[in-house]
């Protein structure tokens, strides 16, 4: 999710206070430590694009969507090949298009159209607070692969914010999040996606509200579905008295209403925890091991980490806050947006210092 603006999403948030967070070691969760050699390890990485953020990998393997900040100060749907060659932009001047911030591309699995968040072109409210990482004054839309046609898919009500569309394997769901008025009351929305001859809409649309709390949550679907295309990863602070910045990762089946908590920690920001294809792993986003002023920000950084399906084996992935290691830069590193190579030996990734978002670098993980 983050970025500069992310201090925005803080003020507007109405959680309980909770204190920073502490330190844990670098295995943890259900069933303990898992053997070293079954917990998939980063073997090297490389930056494809720079000022850039939020990404997706096309199911065939042959695209890589991304949004970034262009000279008008607005963001854009990118897409290029996945060694970082032939960039192209999608949406910039487009007619039809609102013209402002676009971005936190989502692809259909048939690779034909890429969904992602528009600001609208008229609305009262700071663009700042409608950049794709925080949503707010966004509405849906869809563009075909080529950028000859795009679709308004969602209305939202003024004041209303949209995050992080995916697809389900078969390209039958689509999963969001909204949120109520001024970025608080949080809830899933799941609804089915219809390509037609010419164009593509959305119908039969749902709300969710996993776990059914009994105030003003934070969701986010910061993840993916799994591949029997019911169960879907998402993000938030669903346990009593838990700060919107202490959010886990969780997994929830609509159908039978199975909620599962897969990292267990109150204080600790979990986010982002996207799916392997084959539906073994979840990497995320984590503030583990580093303590941080849930009002202030002070301390906030994050990295990758890797647990199986079940939650068991948390270990970590990437090093970019420890010295010593190759990735450590000495500065306050966020690992954010991710996605999945499809035969998931690779990780693409968003990665930024904290305070410079629209300077994020999309870096590629090579896994073994």
């Amino acid at each position: 999710m983050r970025t500069r603006f992310i201090t925005l999403l803080f003020k507007a948030m109405i959680a309980a206070a909770a204190a920073g967070c502490g330190s844990h070691t670098d295995t943890l969760g259900p069933g303990g430590p898992a053997p070293a050699d079954t917990i998939p390890t980063v073997k090297s990485l490389s930056v494809l694009e720079t000022d850039a953020g939020r990404v997706a990998w096309s199911q065939d393997g042959s695209l890589i969507a991304y949004d970034k900040i262009g000279a008008d100060g607005y963001a854009d749907v990118w897409i290029m090949n996945p060694d970082g060659t032939n960039k192209a932009n999608l949406t910039d001047g487009k007619p039809g298009l609102p013209g402002k911030h676009m971005g936190n591309p989502a692809w259909h699995p048939s690779g034909d159209w890429i969904v992602f968040q528009a600001e609208r072109a008229v609305h009262v409210g700071s663009s700042d607070q409608a950049a794709p990482g925080v949503g707010l004054f966004n509405d849906l839309w869809a563009i075909k692969r080529d950028g000859t046609r795009s679709y308004q898919l969602t209305t939202i009500t003024a004041g209303c914010a949209t995050l992080h569309p995916l697809f389900s394997h078969d390209g039958a769901s689509m999963l969001w999040c909204e949120s109520g008025s001024g970025l608080t009351d949080w809830a899933v929305k799941l609804g089915d996606f219809l390509v037609l001859a010419d164009s593509v809409s959305l119908s039969n649309v749902r709300t969710l509200r996993p776990g059914n709390p009994s105030g003003a949550v934070f969701y986010e679907t910061g993840g993916d579905f799994f591949p029997d295309n019911q169960t879907f990863s998402f993000t938030g602070n669903l346990e009593p008295g838990q700060h919107w910045t202490g959010m886990d990762i969780y997994t929830f089946q609509p159908a039978t209403a199975s909620l599962s908590r897969k990292t267990q920690t109150m204080t600790e920001w979990d986010e982002h925890g996207h799916v392997s294809p084959d539906g073994k792993w979840i990497v995320w986003a984590s503030t583990r091991g580093y303590a941080f002023d849930p009002v202030t920000l002070a301390g906030y950084r994050m990295d990758l980490w890797v647990m199986r399906a079940d939650g068991s084996g948390q270990q970590r992935l990437t090093y970019y806050n420890e010295p010593g290691h190759a990735e450590y830069t000495g500065q306050p590193m966020v690992c954010g947006d991710l996605a999945w190579s499809p035969d998931a030996s690779k990780i693409v990734g968003y990665v930024f210092i904290f305070g410079q978002p629209n300077h994020g670098n999309v870096v590629k993980f090579e896994l073994e």
